[in-house]
């Protein structure tokens, strides 16, 4: 039963590993070996079954409204080519249709992220100020899955956040972390933050919709930015990764 138990679990892994790759996100694969009980294997497939299965429920294509195109016409109105041009004022109106512009030009932005991946802390922030940016602070809310996992497994969450955010990328620029968090008697937990710049005038609600759904939301001031944006090397922190 071992045997067929192991067999069946490295092959649903697999095949959720394969479909992960397919679609270029990240998972750094636990590791076995022939001098391992099977007892062993079995428990570290299934803490690694966990967290692929974490990953790709992650990524899942979430149901969403069809986006109206700029000049798209909401259904019910009248289009403005279709009536008379004596009739074109008094038809429905066109509902105003969003679209969300960041503040700076890519130039610009290029520019602020390079200043801050040269480590010059000051003159990151100096720039940030000029600029009408928002700040905040996201904790993921359903960190306690990870409760007493390994810190291998643990910070694995960390690459599938950020992959998640990637298709905001042109309003967000952050740094996503992973750190133990020690409660007596508790055993190991972990907390995960991702600390952002937002890069529109638009509601952090409007622009992340439904995803936002799985954080606490935290607006925070550029001076909390400098402070948390820089690369930690401690050993309360497992795994990090930037969003630009």
């Amino acid at each position: 039963m071992s045997i067929k138990q192991l067999t069946s679990l490295q092959k649903q892994n697999d095949g959720i590993y394969k479909s992960l790759t397919a679609r270029n996100i990240e998972f750094k694969r636990l590791i076995v070996t022939d001098k391992m009980e099977v007892s062993e294997i079995i428990m570290i497939l299934k803490d690694e079954n966990t967290q692929l299965k974490t990953i790709a429920k992650l990524h899942k294509p979430s149901k969403q409204k069809k986006k109206r195109k700029a000049g798209a016409v909401k259904t019910g109105a009248v289009k403005p080519d279709a009536v008379k041009p004596d009739a074109v004022k008094s038809a429905i109106p066109v509902d105003e249709v969003i679209a969300y512009k960041p503040i700076t030009s890519n130039r610009e932005m290029e520019v602020i992220k390079r200043v801050f991946f040269n480590e010059s802390i000051e003159d990151f922030t100096n720039l940030c100020s000029n600029y009408t940016f928002q700040y905040y602070h996201l904790r993921y809310r359903f960190a306690s899955d990870n409760d007493m996992k390994p810190k291998y497994i643990a910070g694995n969450l960390v690459g599938g956040l950020v992959k998640q955010l990637e298709e905001f990328k042109q309003f967000l620029f952050g740094v996503a972390r992973c750190e133990v968090s020690l409660h007596p008697g508790n055993g190991t937990t972990y907390l995960y933050d991702f600390y952002t710049i937002l890069n529109t005038q638009h509601n952090i609600q409007d622009v992340l919709g439904s995803l936002l759904d799985d954080y606490l939301i935290e607006e925070i001031e550029l001076k909390t930015i400098g402070e948390q944006f820089p690369k930690r090397i401690d050993e309360m922190v497992i795994a990090e990764k930037y969003l630009h």
